[in-house]
């Protein structure tokens, strides 16, 4: 039996092994909204996105559009020219 090496300790606290974590392009989104010491609710009432579609971003079940990018934008006060920060 091959033994494996365990998940970095960052990666273990996100679930994710850190291959995965590329793919995970809501966590942006997460890093982002936690920077401004918001929760989602608080996010959906100034973006206007349902704090369960947030939450589904931020997991990597949905991938935002543009006009939901737009408004997720807005609620953090960024502009259009820093998406690549919140999503890569």
């Amino acid at each position: 039996m091959v033994p494996h090496s365990a998940p970095e300790p960052q990666a273990r606290a996100h679930g994710l092994f850190p291959a995965k974590a590329a793919l995970r392009p809501g966590l942006g989104l997460r890093e982002e909204r936690r920077a401004r010491g918001l929760t989602q609710m608080q996010l959906s009432a100034r973006s206007g996105v349902h704090k369960d579609h947030i939450s589904g971003i931020e997991t990597g079940r949905y991938r935002p559009r543009h006009p939901t990018i737009r408004k997720l934008l807005r609620g953090l006060e960024l502009q259009w020219s820093e998406k690549a920060r919140v999503f890569p």
